[in-house]
């Protein structure tokens, strides 16, 4: 039930939690998912707007998974998506230094078959996204859903 079940229940507590923090219409909200929730629609009933070019970071169970594939043409596609990919995350924060960043914890993901996946790791291999991430504090998770606030001094 996606009103009150477990994501119905999911997604009220990232909007309740985000509204209680402050998230406002000229704020920007990003997320680190392979799935458009948390993401959609947190941004639409805050009415805060959205930082990214996806709704989602929709490469990453291909690059999870990428053992599954033999086709090395195939393979080479994954890489080369994976790496634009990390480019947009990147782009995406260093554009618009959301004030809010959801990352996915959830054990079950879209996509990704039951395998674990640490969005921060992946995306902090790069210099220029740790650098970026610097200046994001973690919050209180709203359930499975990790919480990040801009610093209002970024160093």
């Amino acid at each position: 039930n996606r009103t009150k079940g477990d994501w119905g229940r999911m997604r009220q507590e990232v909007i309740d939690r985000l509204r209680a923090l402050g998230a406002g219409p000229s704020d920007f909200l990003y997320a680190l998912s392979t799935h458009p929730n948390p993401g959609f629609p947190t941004v639409n009933y805050l009415g805060t707007q959205w930082a990214g070019r996806e709704v989602a970071q929709f490469v990453i169970p291909a690059h999870v998974r990428r053992k599954e594939v033999t086709v090395p043409a195939v393979l080479g596609e994954i890489d080369r998506a994976t790496k634009l990919q990390v480019r947009h995350v990147i782009e995406a924060i260093e554009r618009h230094h959301p004030r809010f960043v959801m990352v996915e914890a959830r054990q079950r993901r879209l996509g990704l078959s039951l395998r674990r996946f640490d969005d921060l790791a992946f995306y902090g291999r790069d210099p220029q996204f740790e650098r970026l991430w610097a200046c994001y504090e973690e919050l209180e998770p709203a359930g499975q859903i990790r919480l990040f606030r801009r610093l209002s001094v970024c160093p």
